[in-house]
């Protein structure tokens, strides 16, 4: 090997130390990769510090969003890093999920130097700013060279990453990595000594919104709240410190004396005795059209984005009142278009400057809390009731079951909903983890087993399709140290496609193009990677299961459905539910 390539073996080396030093002094805790060639440097940096916790995944979109489980359930930015090509363009999806859901993510992608790049050289794409807008700062640093004035550019611009992916709103990043073989040299060498340029390095300080006081005595002339009867509107919360953010949206509803509807999704519903104003059955009371003038407030307060609930998305639409909304992304958060007020604040920070402000809302909730009381009574007895196995029933049955603080993560589509529908209020603290930034079912098993790495038990409650849809994600199984329980409402394609338009008017057309039946055997799919799979024969069978989890390893418990009947049946259920006598 001639010195040249000596010499660039070595640089390569001592950046992939640099770059896992950095990582780990900046707050990093865990690295995902996947097994690659052109990333070789960094790979090997990360597996030889003592600090990083590195799982390799073969697939790349899976390790994307095994990644975004670890960050979502820690908070703290995880590192994605992958070869060059196609590789890197696997990640897209996991990081469109992490910039709509700010969930802080540093995504490393090696590539091909400039002059290798577009001459048919192999395994090599355009990888500038691959992922266009859906990052939050991007850059391309390398190749690597000997020397301190190399090092110090691969470490400010790693500092900057990070710094970048857990500032206000959190989220990815990426930079491009461009590395020149080979990639360690033949034999002993020197390595440079890295601590003079590492004494500085420590975690970023996290930029948290807040208003100037000027800017407070404005907005509390705005809000006018001993004028108005208030409405508070909790959507999806991405779980932080639940308690803390329960008791700010307790004291918010407590000064606007107002009623607190709330997805499951916003956490709130697992510390029900924290928030004596919630009302969780707003789905069949405002389906039932009755009354409704009586539980029309003057103006609303939202916190984060709007529920799931159709059906209260279309009501508020109509009645076109005044609107705040409570975001710390920054983002607009109004899908209604509506006269709406954005405060780009944490809810802890909006509960801080009503605290200091005068003057509380009009206590006018009581029809609210009767016709929730009335709803969820109803709700009750029918569920109770219900044929095993309906899918609307097992959202209940867990919110009744499941020990308390697990984590749960309910994959989008129907399980989301049904959530929505039938999670009981309680005071079990757990919570409750899901992929609603762009909605998709890609990345569900993954995303669940990210959460569930931490090692206490979780949950994934997921159907057929979005599983499958991530089949790969078994093949980190062998890594995996954690608990996850896979409730798998198994209805042999896509209950959510039923609640469609087009399956009452093209029947035939429906079934073959838009519900996307299938017949996989679960059980052979469970034997091939190891996992045991349970099929409750009973909803005390079921509870049973799921009231005493496994402290190690995953499984799969299988309820057969039927998702032509659960559609009317689920459809029934809240009409009646909100009904009034």
């Amino acid at each position: 090997m001639s010195e040249r390539d000596e010499s660039i073996g070595r640089a390569n080396l001592a950046w992939g130390r640099m770059a896992a030093e950095v990582l780990s002094r900046f707050g990093v805790g865990r690295v995902v990769l996947s097994p690659g060639s052109r990333s070789t440097p960094l790979a090997l940096g990360f597996a030889q510090c003592a600090a990083l916790e590195v799982t390799p995944v073969l697939d790349e979109r899976s390790a994307g969003f095994l990644a975004l489980g670890m960050a979502k359930e820690s908070g703290k930015p995880v590192v994605l890093l992958c070869t060059s090509g196609t590789a890197a363009a696997n990640y897209l999806p996991a990081i469109v999920e992490a910039n709509l859901s700010n969930v802080p993510l540093v995504v490393l992608t090696a590539d091909r130097p400039g002059e290798l790049r577009d001459c048919q050289s192999g395994q090599t794409i355009d990888q500038t700013k691959l992922y266009g807008d859906q990052v939050l700062w991007w850059a391309e640093v390398g190749p690597a060279e000997e020397g301190e004035e190399s090092l110090s550019w691969i470490r400010q611009t790693l500092v900057q990453a990070v710094r970048k992916s857990v500032g206000a709103p959190a989220g990815p990043v990426h930079i491009n990595l461009p590395l020149r073989e080979p990639f360690f040299p033949n034999g002993d060498h020197d390595e440079p000594e890295l601590e003079p340029l590492l004494a500085h390095c420590s975690p970023p300080a996290r930029i948290v919104p807040s208003l100037a006081p000027a800017e407070a005595d404005r907005l509390a002339k705005e809000l006018d709240l001993s004028g108005r009867r208030w409405l508070v509107v909790a959507g999806p919360h991405a779980t932080g410190d639940a308690e803390s953010h329960c008791s700010a949206v307790a004291s918010i509803a407590e000064r606007l004396q107002a009623p607190l509807l709330a997805d499951a999704l916003a956490g709130l519903r697992d510390h029900a005795s924290v928030n004596p104003r919630l009302v969780t059955t707003y789905d069949s009371i405002l389906r039932s059209e009755t009354d409704l003038d009586a539980l029309a407030p003057d103006a609303v307060l939202r916190l984060g984005p709007l529920p799931t609930c159709k059906t209260l998305r279309k009501w508020l639409g109509k009645l076109d009142l005044p609107t705040w909304v409570v975001d710390a992304s920054g983002r607009d958060m109004d899908g209604l278009r509506g006269r709406t007020n954005h405060l780009t604040l944490t809810t802890e920070g909006f509960a801080s400057v009503l605290a200091d402000g005068e003057g509380q809302g009009i206590d006018w909730g009581a029809a609210w809390m009767e016709r929730e009381a009335q709803a969820s009574e109803k709700l009750d007895v029918c569920l109770a009731e219900t044929p095993f196995a309906f899918e609307g029933r097992v959202a209940w049955a867990l919110s009744r079951c499941l020990p308390a603080g697990v984590p749960i993560f309910a994959a989008s589509s129907m399980p989301v909903r049904d959530l929505e529908y039938f999670w009981r209020p309680n005071d079990a603290g757990r919570r409750i983890f899901f992929n609603r930034g762009a909605n998709g079912i890609d990345g569900t098993l993954s995303t669940a087993l990210g959460v569930a790495w931490s090692g206490s038990p979780a949950v994934l409650l997921t159907g057929d399709l979005a599983l499958l849809h991530d089949a790969n994600g078994f093949l980190s199984l062998p890594k995996f140290r954690g608990s996850l329980t896979i409730v798998l409402v198994n209805n042999g394609g896509g209950g959510i496609f039923e609640t469609l338009p087009v399956a009452r008017r093209e029947p035939a057309l429906f079934e073959e193009y838009f519900a996307t039946p299938q017949a996989v055997d679960f059980s052979e799919l469970a034997t091939c990677h190891g996992v045991e799979q349970l099929q409750p024969s009973s909803w005390e069978e079921f509870e049973a299961v799921m009231s005493e989890l496994p402290v190690a390893g995953a499984r799969i418990v299988e309820l057969s459905t039927n998702r032509k009947q659960d559609v009317s049946l689920r459809t029934d259920l809240l009409a009646e539910a909100g009904a009034t006598a």
